[in-house]
């Protein structure tokens, strides 16, 4: 018991100051994960191909300008995996190549690694999604494969309200899809803490209609975050080595 308690002290040494450099008064965190298929979205609004190439191109224009971000306030990036393929993503410097990651990295930004596996529908209710089972099996390998140049990851999990077209709420969330979500985000943050590593966890609410009722989205929000509060404490995490990105 004591072994373990000492374990977990320093572990939260290890994590707590990491925090403290991406989430603090002096600076925020830019999301740039957008994955290979909300890529092709921004990219068809100006008639661009999805190529691997253009992507790269896009993302070259924030962290190509990563000392520019920083100066801004901006301490961290989130990025998707695609992120660190270094053939297609890097930077040209006196025609040195450069990946994008360790080119933002060597200018003060904090890169975090986004560990989203995907959604499936909820099998007792399928108008809502729980998440994609191999966020949990393909994280070790995600963590060993990019884990030189993160400090941190991000899991995004959506809870959906059905709503009619008049605005009119037709289905909530369950406290037990609420849950199931929750546990899954624990699992993935004890994983990530265990590997070294923040995890940013992110439960985040969806409107079909964007109908946006603050009362409504007030009521379950916080419940959410009180059974995700729950669930990490369940798995063993450390909750001063995590982040909570809220709505």
């Amino acid at each position: 018991e004591r072994v373990r308690v000492e374990e977990r002290v320093a572990k939260k040494l290890q994590l707590v100051p990491i925090v403290n450099e991406v989430v603090n008064e002096a600076g925020a965190v830019i999301a740039l994960d957008e994955s290979v298929g909300t890529m092709k979205r921004r990219l068809d609004r100006f008639n661009q191909e999805n190529t691997a190439e253009n992507r790269g191109r896009v993302r070259n224009m924030f962290l190509g300008a990563a000392a520019g971000l920083k100066a801004s306030g901006i301490n961290a990036a989130i990025l998707d995996r695609d992120t660190f393929n270094d053939e297609f993503n890097f930077i040209d410097i006196d025609g040195q190549r450069i990946g994008l990651v360790e080119y933002a990295a060597s200018q003060g930004l904090i890169p975090g690694l986004k560990i989203d596996g995907g959604l499936l529908p909820y099998p007792a209710d399928k108008r809502h999604n729980v998440p994609n089972p191999r966020g949990l099996t393909e994280l070790k390998g995600l963590l060993q494969q990019h884990g030189k140049w993160i400090k941190f990851t991000k899991s995004r999990i959506t809870i959906e309200v059905i709503e009619d077209e008049q605005g009119n709420i037709i289905s909530e969330p369950t406290a037990d899809i609420m849950r199931e979500n929750a546990r899954f985000l624990a699992e993935q943050a004890k994983m990530v803490q265990d590997a070294g590593f923040v995890p940013m966890v992110e439960p985040e609410f969806l409107f079909e209609n964007k109908h946006y009722d603050i009362a409504t989205n007030y009521r379950l929000s916080t419940q959410m975050w009180r059974i995700l509060v729950e669930e990490l404490k369940a798995a063993g995490v450390i909750l001063e080595g995590t982040i909570l990105k809220t709505n």
